[in-house]
């Protein structure tokens, strides 16, 4: 109803009817209905690329969606080429280390992972939190996301010598940083849990997954099974079996 007020007041062309066009695409989305997200999104971006140049900041919003929305329909080949783009013309607006512009190469490298190219993936990944550490600091959310993402990504690789260090750090640095009931030390854990399981670090795994055991108010799901999972890596199944009944 917005969005054809705006239409009758405002006319089709003008950017707060597009704000309300793309809206509309964000909600099918949300719905799940993503091939009419995807039909309605792309008609926003080209309206916006028409009306306010292709490397105006709605327009790379829309572009993004659009990409975003191909990624949710297993279209990744045509995702990869739109993150790209909007990467690439972010980093000739914005430079290269703007916090939109590393959100665009997080994006980029991710659907690497969705070809299942983790060589691909990783080098990007690890850009992005390194430019994320640089800009961003050290312990920000973001900046441990793309951290954990990337330690994984070099398990699944199996390069566990690097994986397992960093996913260790970035668990450090988020209980120096966050309280320890928060989603960074949370993640962090199931993190470096699952990867000390996969390279068979019992030694230094057993420090984080004793914490999970000793707190019992721990709840967290990923956490709880990635403990299981290497207290059975490693023989422990009656531990295992008392953490099982918390999930």
């Amino acid at each position: 109803q917005c969005y054809r007020l705006r239409c009758e007041a405002l006319g089709t062309a003008h950017p707060d009817t597009l704000i309300s066009l793309n809206n509309i695409g964000n909600a099918y989305s949300n719905l799940g209905d993503y091939r009419q997200a995807l039909k309605i999104q792309q008609q926003c971006y080209d309206m916006r690329r028409q009306i306010s140049g292709e490397k105006h900041p709605e327009t790379l919003l829309c572009l993004n969606n659009l990409a975003d929305t191909c990624n949710k329909l297993g279209d990744y080949r045509t995702a990869l080429d739109l993150h790209r783009r909007c990467w690439e013309i972010k980093i000739e607006v914005l430079g290269e280390e703007h916090p939109s512009t590393l959100l665009s190469l997080y994006n980029y490298g991710e659907t690497f992972v969705y070809l299942k190219d983790y060589h691909r993936a990783v080098g990007l990944l690890e850009r992005s939190f390194r430019l994320r550490e640089k800009v961003l600091g050290r312990t920000h959310p973001v900046t441990l996301l793309s951290m954990r993402e990337t330690a994984y990504l070099y398990s699944a690789i199996r390069q566990n010598q690097i994986a397992f260090p960093m996913a260790a750090d970035c668990c450090e640095r988020a209980f120096q940083a966050h309280d320890r009931n928060s989603v960074p030390v949370m993640e962090g854990l199931a993190c470096v849990l699952m990867i000390a399981a996969n390279g068979r670090y019992r030694a230094e795994g057993t420090k984080y997954a004793d914490y999970v055991y000793a707190h019992t108010e721990i709840r967290y799901r990923a956490v709880l099974e990635n403990t299981i999972r290497f207290y059975e890596t490693f023989g422990q199944y009656n531990r295992a079996n008392e953490i099982r009944r918390r999930l």
